[in-house]
């Protein structure tokens, strides 16, 4: 099969959209990974469990048992949560061994890649072989395939933790709201505690619609960076590949190469300080809107834990107040983390083009 990724529809691959040719490379990923791709899920996604479940309820029952022993605290239920943190810890630890020793980035991926791409060059014809000279092949084995594999399909795994982040961020407030409403049943659900739930509904679909209309002027530049990139490398490649031969050129010829070379360099380190500051840009969209939302909900759990000392709100302790700002933290990193995803896996569909 020439196609890659394989099995694309049978369309010009001019007409498909680098959304569909980054969907079909990380399907062929999935089948060519079998049970290595769902143990690296497996220990990628435990991680915000860990993270944005555990650790932040360990800590608020803690507190708000040491703080008040009349809502349930004692020695023996301290200790409970301090060995359900260091189960989690262990458990952490195999999550990690999983997704290292099976994630198969470089022998599972890349080697492989390059490998297709010897392959093909080496059944080329001979009038093809000058249509597509040797240094775009090194370009696409040395630059494409890391592209494609860390931009790619590694940052598949990243974005299923990041939404794996969102979704248990979520859980958490919404089972913490309702086991408050149960230990104090007069007074019933207050709809008060369900705010912060209200705002992470809000502002996740906010973010990526944000981020979606941005999408289009983010591959123009990357794909322009990535051009002038390839043309510098080219040269260079030339150069290094005919090292011996040079030594029969004059000054004149060997100012023209160098004189190329700073020409593509600096052509290629324009388009690159375009597309990085205009992704960074696209980063701080969401970081603008995270930091938003956390100041506002800091602001407004420390506002009910003061009422609650005053006498004048019930039912929210300290360990409340500091589970909703670690909550909030977690939140807007993952925010971050899926916008720099979308970003890096635009840059992956411009290199499955140009291979």
């Amino acid at each position: 099969d020439d196609t890659f990724p394989p099995k694309l529809p049978d369309v010009p691959p001019e007409k498909l959209s680098d959304n569909v040719l980054l969907w079909y490379y990380l399907k062929e990923r999935f089948r060519a990974r079998k049970m290595n791709f769902w143990y690296t899920m497996a220990g990628v996604c435990f991680v915000p469990v860990h993270g944005a479940v555990v650790t932040p309820l360990v800590v608020s029952l803690a507190l708000d048992w040491a703080a008040d022993p009349t809502v349930g605290g004692s020695y023996s239920r301290i200790i409970l949560l301090g060995c359900i943190q260091m189960i989690s810890y262990l458990c952490l630890r195999w999550a990690d061994i999983a997704q290292v020793r099976h994630r198969g980035r470089t022998g599972g991926c890349r080697q492989v890649h390059r490998q297709q791409l010897l392959s093909k060059l080496l059944m080329m014809e001979h009038q093809e072989q000058y249509t597509y000279p040797g240094e775009k092949w090194f370009y696409s084995a040395l630059m494409n395939v890391d592209t494609m594999v860390v931009h790619g399909y590694w940052q598949m795994f990243a974005m299923a933790q990041s939404v794996v982040g969102l979704f248990c961020c979520l859980i958490v407030l919404v089972c913490k709201g309702i086991y408050k409403a149960s230990k104090d049943p007069s007074r019933g659900f207050e709809a008060v505690n369900l705010l912060p739930t209200f705002a992470f509904i809000v502002v996740t679909p906010i973010t990526l619609l944000l981020i979606s209309l941005r999408r289009r002027h983010v591959a123009e530049l990357l794909t322009k960076r990535m051009d002038g990139e390839e043309e510098w490398v080219e040269t260079f490649a030339w150069i290094s590949a005919n090292g011996p031969q040079l030594y029969t050129m004059g000054t004149r010829e060997l100012s023209k190469l160098e004189w190329k070379f700073t020409h593509r360099s600096a052509k290629f380190q324009k388009a690159h300080i375009e597309a990085r500051d205009y992704s960074n840009d696209s980063t701080w969209v969401t970081k603008w809107i995270g930091a938003g939302c956390y100041c506002l909900i800091l602001c407004w759990s420390c506002f009910r834990l003061l009422q609650f000392r005053e006498g004048s709100a019930d039912n929210f302790e300290a360990g409340d107040c500091v589970l909703l700002i670690a909550l909030f933290d977690k939140f807007c990193k993952y925010l971050v983390k899926i916008s720099n995803s979308v970003v890096a896996m635009q840059r992956a569909s411009v290199s499955l083009r140009k291979v």
